[in-house]
């Protein structure tokens, strides 16, 4: 498949930066240093049972 895209030059301020931390136990852990960012825990646990369910 070929496709052709325009690159578009994007206003980032980069004093702002984000973090994602994979694991397990916590799927996903987000945060940021931009002001009022809530913190995102996403709990693994849940699919950790799943997949042990299944095998």
């Amino acid at each position: 498949m070929v496709y052709e895209s325009v690159e578009v030059k994007l206003d980032l301020s980069e004093s702002h930066v984000a973090s994602i931390d994979l694991g397990v136990n916590n799927l996903a852990t987000v945060t940021s240093n931009k002001k009022g960012f809530q913190p995102l825990i996403i709990n693994g646990r849940p699919v950790k049972s799943i997949n042990q369910f299944l095998k």
